[in-house]
């Protein structure tokens, strides 16, 4: 569990910073609608699910010709990376509504987690 909360520590340093300044400095505000315009959740899970889906790739344990390994580490990797891409586009290029953002970043970051998760259990899972 250890990976988990150095994932999360290591990959939201971006809102962490940012709680930091808001800390330091009493008259500053942490502005949500900017932070979702920046889109760290995507970038946090794109890393994370890019990171875990090699990891799983090059684990000596995975055969290259099943279809739900591909599956595993390449399409929904890939799916993750193209959500995050179109959504971050959409927040750098038009004005984009809050409450379907912050929902897709919410989802994208949910299956990255879970994706995490079942990568390490399918890993691990013959040690415990």
């Amino acid at each position: 569990m250890a990976w988990c909360v150095l994932a999360v520590v290591i990959g939201l340093l971006q809102l962490w910073c940012l709680l930091g300044f808001v800390a330091l400095d009493q008259n500053s505000t942490v502005e949500t609608g900017r932070l979702l315009r920046d889109c760290g959740l995507l970038f946090f899970s794109s890393t994370l699910v890019a990171t875990f889906g090699l990891d799983f790739a090059f684990s000596a344990r995975t055969s290259r010709t099943l279809l739900i390994h591909w599956l595993v580490y390449c399409i929904f990797p890939g799916i993750v990376v193209c959500a995050s891409i179109l959504v971050y586009s959409v927040c750098y290029l038009g004005h984009p509504k809050f409450p379907a953002i912050l929902l897709t970043q919410l989802t994208v970051t949910f299956a990255a987690f879970v994706y995490a998760v079942a990568i390490k259990f399918q890993h691990f899972r013959n040690r415990f």
